[in-house]
């Protein structure tokens, strides 16, 4: 038995090769066969690559440093920036708009549900010790499960793309909770380290921005730049009311 939910245990739990870069994507939609298949007139082969860190996550290294001021960001491919070139993910821009002076850690992952997202957070904020944590929770319909054995081995992403292979059955009471379980140990977190957590949930994201109105990522199914741009103007006002609220100049 392993316990994947040991506090502070890795900086090292991403999914993606570690070190490596690449043109396209081994782990996501973006891929150089999907590519082939549907090319998309506003993206060329060579528009964006992927450069992963020695902890296998799309991000720059994680560094600890005293005098680091760290912007951790979680959440699932939207938080990636499958199909987009790196600089143009709402973490990255969040980063260079408003919060220079920080180190970006993008976090984020591919099929990650909010199990995941709570997890890394586990084994992530305890070492990085991140001064604001920005979360883009990924849709309600996923989940973690967790194998060892000979057969297979590592944590598992769920959700409708292999709901009929493993006869998943979602029930609404059920994965609210399993949300709520999930955020309130982030919650607990940020009372331990105290860091200024912002969150957003992706089908509130979806809610305010249309995907339709955007263009695609290269991959004909992500959102563009723009995308991005918006939903991290969502995530800076959420900073803005934290800082009101603090400060007892809300309202």
């Amino acid at each position: 038995m392993k316990n994947y939910w040991e506090l502070g245990c890795s900086l090292n739990v991403g999914t993606y090769p570690p070190g490596q870069e690449m043109w396209f994507s081994l782990a996501d939609s973006d891929t150089k066969e999907n590519y082939n298949k549907n090319p998309s007139p506003h993206w060329e082969e060579h528009s964006l690559s992927y450069k992963y860190n020695s902890q296998g996550f799309r991000s720059r290294e994680f560094e600890i440093h005293p005098d680091n001021l760290i912007l951790l960001t979680l959440g699932c491919s939207h938080t990636v920036g499958v199909g987009i070139p790196v600089e143009d993910n709402w973490p990255e821009q969040l980063g260079a708009t408003y919060f220079n002076d920080h180190v970006v850690y993008n976090a984020g992952l591919g099929g990650a549900s909010a199990d995941t997202v709570t997890r890394l957070a586990v084994n992530l904020i305890p070492i990085l010790k991140p001064k604001i944590v920005a979360i883009l929770w990924p849709s309600v319909y996923r989940f973690e499960t967790y194998h060892h054995g000979q057969n297979k081995t590592g944590t598992q992403f769920n959700g409708p793309w292999n709901e009929s292979e493993y006869r998943l059955y979602f029930e609404d009471n059920d994965i609210y909770n399993n949300q709520m379980k999930n955020k309130t140990i982030v919650e607990l977190l940020k009372k331990v380290y105290s860091f200024k957590l912002l969150s957003i949930d992706m089908e509130q994201a979806l809610k305010d921005h249309d995907p339709g109105a955007y263009l695609k990522a290269r991959d004909n199914e992500h959102f563009c730049g723009w995308w991005h741009r918006d939903v991290m103007e969502d995530f800076y006002r959420e900073y803005k009311n934290y800082e009101n609220i603090n400060n007892g100049t809300a309202g």
